[in-house]
């Protein structure tokens, strides 16, 4: 790269940001064609190539993230970050139903009436976050839902699914949470999939997204309800 391709210079050196790095789909973030400056984990969408105008040396630098749920670095970040703000919520119950019997794009038409049932019936303060999760080799998919603010049991969601379509009476598990220490559970296939398919049937099932929650759930210490959802949640227990 030449002193004419480069874009802006860096305020802090004599170091110059050139053109940005086109990426291959496979990148893994476990060690890829990158100089020293790019570590593991780096988005692969926001590497530059650097010169050095005091040693003539080609680098290449990380500059962010392009926060896309697709990608191979910033999905598994997210996934993280959603993992903590579920440890901040307290969710008092996880909710397993399935298979569920819609396409995934009405999935959550579905579960919004599943809420609305279980708010008249129990409890108004119901709060949930879910993921939608694909059975393992086949195309039926399940839901996984954090929950609190109403007491749950099996009898009344049971009577909330088949009223909704989302589950029959077989299907559905309701346990108290007792053990925070596994809520990251519902984005395993983002953090730590067996390979790239798995990732992709996830997002599929979750229309693009990593999670789906109310608009309360996300809350901090002080329960208060967090701005920004998760990563209002986050940025707030770290401040």
């Amino acid at each position: 790269m030449s002193l004419d391709q480069a874009t802006r210079n860096c305020r802090h050196c004599s170091s110059i940001y050139g053109k940005k790095l086109d990426h291959s789909p496979v990148w893994t973030p476990e060690g890829g064609p990158w100089g020293r400056l790019a570590t593991s984990g780096d988005c692969p969408s926001c590497l530059y190539e650097v010169l050095d105008t005091r040693t003539g040396e080609l680098l290449v630098l990380a500059g962010g993230r392009c926060k896309r749920n697709d990608c191979l670095a910033c999905g598994p970040w997210k996934a993280r970050l959603i993992e903590q703000a579920l440890h901040l919520a307290r969710p008092a119950w996880l909710t397993t139903l399935g298979p569920v019997q819609f396409e995934p794009s009405e999935i959550s038409r579905a579960v919004a009436m599943f809420r609305r049932q279980i708010r008249r019936t129990l409890a108004p303060s119901f709060e949930d976050a879910y993921f939608v999760e694909p059975y393992h080799l086949t195309s039926e998919l399940h839901v996984h839902m954090y929950s609190w603010g109403a007491p749950l049991d099996d009898t009344t969601v049971t009577k909330a699914a088949l009223a909704t379509r989302l589950s029959d009476d077989t299907h559905v598990h309701v346990q108290p949470i007792t053990n925070h220490a596994r809520l990251g559970y519902g984005t395993k296939m983002i953090t730590t999939p067996e390979d790239d398919t798995e990732r992709t049937a996830f997002l599929k099932a979750n229309n693009g997204r990593l999670v789906h929650a109310t608009h309360r759930f996300w809350r901090g210490p002080d329960d208060a309800p967090a701005n920004r959802g998760y990563i209002g949640a986050v940025a707030r227990a770290r401040a």
